[in-house]
């Protein structure tokens, strides 16, 4: 009997790290706060466009909450970097952020424009066949480098 209450207490023990664990997203991971100093940093001294568009997309997720002005200072400076490289797919997803930044801001109609703008580009033919390459964004050729 008493190797029956081990068990369930260890079961119960093991579904309650679980539920806490489950409560980190899996799907949207971003810098940590500890992290976003160094964000920064490389993105102000960072020579590479790609790797400036790359830190500008996570800067502008990390603020999207916190501080919106600011997240919409790194979209817009992701959308130019995009435009300038001619990366369609970083630039429709600009949009998309951009969009949705805005729209926490009140600013509905422009955020509908923007947002209009992103499902345009990405429903494109020809921005499909362009390949999200994360390799790209690194000089080693890996994303994790």
């Amino acid at each position: 009997m008493d190797m029956i209450k081990t068990a369930l207490l260890a079961f119960a023990m093991i579904l309650i790290q679980d539920a806490l664990l489950a409560q980190q997203n899996a799907y949207i991971s971003g810098p940590s706060e500890e992290q976003i100093d160094s964000l920064q940093h490389r993105f102000l001294t960072e020579t590479s466009d790609q790797l400036r568009m790359g830190l500008a997309r996570e800067l502008a997720f990390y603020y999207t909450e916190i501080n919106p002005d600011t997240a919409r200072y790194f979209a817009d400076t992701q959308l130019q970097l995009a435009r300038n490289l001619g990366e369609r797919l970083w630039e429709g997803d600009a949009l998309w952020l951009s969009s949705y930044i805005i729209l926490i801001m009140g600013q509905y109609s422009e955020a509908f424009t923007l947002s209009s703008q992103a499902l345009s580009l990405l429903s494109d033919p020809s921005t499909e066949r362009q390949v999200w390459e994360p390799g790209r964004l690194s000089l080693a050729g890996t994303p994790e480098a």
